[in-house]
């Protein structure tokens, strides 16, 4: 993808590359004076379902929010191999959107409303939650008790904890930051140095002393 690209996109021309998620996003996460920018925050979502015991292959997912985040998300699940992706945003023009360049793509994706009912995989991708007094993103009464529920953040939120009660397994957005480390050094050069989650917890656990 060349600058003419990037600013159809973005309509500002910041970059001189990009990979093909940054396109369909729209906006790059890490940038370097070479070859391209590239967007981490759905790899790095994925691989923190993993790092809980959490494939999502073959699972149906249900995501809220489609936002840069949630896109990236999105098409990240839908390299994951999900038997099937519904997304929702309360700006419907946004998921629309998202699902047709999802499916120009070759990866299916469905818009639907925010009912998590029949869901293995329920994720909270917009910023509801962030404060205590926020609306839920969904009718969490409607989350099956079998469901893996993730949030992108970084704390316990009330989804999570009403998912927890239901018997859901919950996983809360820190360890995907800790997973997108290791991509962006590599994307960066950084490959030989440790960036493992591993690493970047511990680090963090160091910070708080």
């Amino acid at each position: 993808m060349k600058a003419d690209d990037i600013e159809l996109v973005t309509r500002r021309p910041v970059v001189d590359g990009a990979t093909q998620l940054v396109g369909i996003v729209g906006s790059p996460i890490a940038q370097v004076r070479a070859p391209e920018g590239d967007i981490v925050d759905g790899i790095g979502f994925v691989e923190n379902l993993k790092a809980h015991g959490v494939d999502p292959r073959g699972m149906r997912a249900l995501l809220i929010g489609t936002g840069g985040v949630g896109t990236a998300i999105a098409f990240a699940l839908a390299e994951s191999g999900v038997s099937e992706l519904f997304v929702h945003d309360r700006d419907t023009a946004r998921s629309d959107g998202l699902a047709a360049r999802l499916s120009n793509l070759e990866r299916p994706v469905r818009t639907g409303p925010p009912d998590p009912a029949g869901f293995d995989l329920v994720v909270n991708a917009s910023p509801l939650g962030m404060k205590s007094d926020d609306p839920m993103p969904m009718d969490a009464t409607h989350i099956g008790a079998g469901s893996v529920v993730a949030d992108v953040i970084v704390h316990e939120t009330e989804l999570l904890r009403r998912a927890a009660a239901l018997g859901c397994r919950t996983i809360d957005g820190t360890g995907m930051m800790d997973h997108q480390l290791a991509f962006m050094a590599g994307h960066m050069g950084l490959g030989e140095m440790d960036f493992s989650a591993a690493t970047a917890r511990r680090i963090a656990a160091a910070a708080r002393r």
